[in-house]
């Protein structure tokens, strides 16, 4: 992300029988850096402790995303 570089982001929404419901998609070009919200790192216990992991703020980018099925 620090880079700029962005992959197609695919969100895919699913019923309580774990079957495919819908199927969005966020291309790289309408991604910025803003749709990432930083989480807290991993504890000093964790596999790869100090691992900075990321969550997609869905709010962001609503206008963007293109059903795809």
């Amino acid at each position: 992300m620090t880079a700029g570089v962005f992959h197609a982001l695919w969100f895919v929404r699913i019923d309580g029988k774990h079957k495919p419901q819908e199927v969005w998609m966020i291309s790289s070009e309408a991604q910025d850096a803003e749709m990432f919200v930083p989480r807290k790192p991993l504890s000093s216990t964790a596999r790869r402790a100090g691992w900075q992991v990321y969550l997609t703020d869905t709010g962001r980018f609503a206008d963007r995303a293109i059903k795809m099925a």
